[in-house]
């Protein structure tokens, strides 16, 4: 059995939102109006405060690629991430990453963020695992809805038990890096659960059960 470091995404080995640097990207391009915009920002909002679930939350975000050419997206994505993601990579994160690949330890991305920003982000860390959410298509274009199982809370979980199941990992001897509450299932369930730039529920409960607190 071999042992694994699960890295999440979004202000872990990001320090922003990557879900909001795209509406901010779509709206200073034109792509979508205020209204739209907002309409968007709107659901994003009723995730944050725990209004809304993020499964809903995301498709309704998506709802507008309905129709549109799945490759046609894809593309525009190259040019998003290498102008407004990949700044936002944190020294710390990689630093990590890089302690575990010299360990020998099997690198994972584990975000609820879609394909089209995960891929490329660990193409870059060169990091060649990585889970996360799809957007479903028939006939190249996007349906406007998520393929299931979603990657958050229970379903990122769930991934990620079937890819160690598939990989030999014993996830009772791995680690997983996030910053939010919602990641409680899989911070569970590894052996080394770490809380990097948490959220206030977080930092209180890694508090309670003295699990390391990093800022990255």
């Amino acid at each position: 059995m071999s042992i694994a470091a699960f890295f999440d995404m979004d202000r872990t080995i990001l320090d922003d939102s990557s879900g909001m640097l795209y509406l901010r990207y779509l709206r200073e391009t034109g792509r979508i109006g205020l209204r739209e915009g907002m309409r968007i920002a709107w659901w994003w909002l009723g995730y944050a405060l725990g209004v809304v679930d993020f499964p809903h939350a995301m498709a309704r975000m998506f709802v507008s690629f309905m129709g549109e050419r799945e490759d046609v997206v894809r593309a525009g994505s190259v040019t998003w991430f290498e102008e407004w993601v990949a700044p936002h990579i944190t020294e710390g994160a990689v630093r990590r990453i890089e302690e575990h690949r010299a360990r020998g330890h099997r690198l994972v991305v584990l975000s609820a963020a879609s394909v089209y920003v995960v891929k490329p982000l660990a193409e870059r860390l060169n990091i060649p695992d990585y889970l996360c959410t799809y957007l479903e298509v028939k006939d190249g274009r996007f349906t406007g809805r998520l393929v299931e199982p979603v990657c958050f809370g229970p379903g990122k979980l769930l991934l990620a038990e079937e890819f160690a199941a598939r990989n030999s990992i014993d996830l009772g001897q791995s680690y997983f890096y996030s910053d939010g509450y919602e990641d409680l299932p899989m911070l569970e369930r590894v052996g080394h659960p770490v809380a990097v730039n948490p959220d206030r529920r977080l930092r209180r409960l890694a508090e309670r059960r003295g699990w390391p607190i990093e800022s990255w």
